[in-house]
């Protein structure tokens, strides 16, 4: 089997509203904006934490393994991606915003 199959894992993505909702909840997360910095200065989510995607492969040690962990870009592309990418390095929690920061408000 070809090993860049691997990155094709599936992954759950959920709403913005469903995320708020486990946020408001007694569950352990962790919320990161995959966005560059200069988007990330212009407006971000609350609580959000900042790793680009660039970066996201050698800063996921950053994250608890234990959390859920709720990625968010722009519109839900960049954060689908990370989240396939935390998936291949074990995080087993993992979820994308669909619809991104666009969606959140």
């Amino acid at each position: 089997m070809f090993k860049w199959l691997r990155f094709f894992k599936s992954v759950d993505s959920i709403t913005p509203q469903e995320a708020k909702a486990l946020m408001a909840s007694e569950q352990a997360w962790a919320l990161v904006d995959v966005r560059q910095p200069e988007e990330f200065a212009e407006r971000a989510v609350p609580g959000a934490c900042l790793i680009p995607l660039s970066e996201l492969g050698r800063r996921c040690e950053e994250l608890n393994r234990e959390d859920t962990v709720l990625l968010y870009c722009r519109s839900g592309g960049r954060s689908k991606l990370a989240a396939r990418i935390l998936a291949v390095k074990g995080f087993e929690k993992v979820k994308n915003v669909s619809g991104g920061i666009l969606a959140w408000e």
